[in-house]
Formats: C-alpha cells, structure tokens, sequence
C-alpha cells in the first residue's frame, strides 16, 4: 500500500506531501516432508534468506539448532514440529519458520525360495510388515504378473 502525508500550512505557503510505500513480506512459513526411518533431512532447505540470532526448538535430533539448515536424524517414528526464529538481516524482521516431518516406518518383505516339480502350482505368500499405503506388484524374470497381495 502507499500513504502520503499531506501538510497544509494556514498561510501563504503551498502544502506539501510525502508518500510511503509499505510492502507485506511473509514472515512466517510452514514446510512439510516426509522421510523413511534411518533418513535424514535438512529442515528448511529450500529458504535462501540470510538470518542471526537462530534458535531451533526442540533440539532434539538436530545437528546444530542455530543454524538455518540443520539436519534432522530421527531416532523414531511419528510426527515432529520444529520452529525456528531468527532475524532476517535483509528486512530487519523476525521470521518464524515451521517445519513438520513426517518419518514413517519402512517396510520390510522376506519371501522364501521353494522347489517344486515343473508344470505344479505354487503358491508364493510374502510376509509383508511395516511401511503406510503399501503397493504390492509382483514380477516374473522382470516381467509384471497379476498380484497386488501379499501372496499369488
């Protein structure tokens, strides 16, 4: 937005004005991943803002909590928040930064091998554990078959 002040003198003289532009920035964003058990991530990425006086909360997890970039290394599962402040040195503004990861569990398969007589039926069952929204395809010598469980 633009604002002008106008002055008015009650003599002679003629009335003055200055104008002012005012523009929004966002200081504040949210960021969302997901990652795998055993993964990492580096929060904020994706910001090329230049900041001081950064403080992550929590800590936990987080290679170095005052920097713009840490890396978060999981030890569990689940949902985490990180916040981070700090003043971005181009705009003289605080920013808050909010990062939620996701770290989900991965799957695990195990298939046993079998020997049969040629030309028999066979029935191959897979234990499958773990993982969210598993897609279950299978192949034969690198070719897709029908089968979308854990057994065919």
């Amino acid at each position: 937005d633009t604002y002008r002040i106008t002055i008015t003198p009650t003599g002679v003289c003629p009335a003055v004005f200055d104008e002012g532009t005012v523009s929004g920035i966002s200081c504040s964003s949210i960021e969302n991943d997901t990652i795998c058990l055993n993964s990492s991530v580096i929060l904020n990425n994706s910001n090329t803002n230049t900041y001081t006086g950064i403080s992550w909360t929590p800590t936990t997890g987080l290679s170095d909590a005052s920097n713009a970039t840490p890396t978060f290394t999981p030890t569990s599962s689940g949902d985490f928040q990180f916040i981070m402040t700090g003043k971005n040195s181009s705009t003289s503004t605080t920013e808050t930064i909010t990062v939620n990861v996701n770290v989900q569990e991965p799957a695990t398969v195990s298939l046993a091998n079998q020997t049969v007589c040629e030309n028999s039926a066979v029935t191959l069952a897979a234990t499958v554990s773990g993982g969210t929204n598993n897609i279950i395809t299978w192949t034969q010598n690198g070719t897709s078959i029908t089968g979308s469980t854990s057994s065919i």
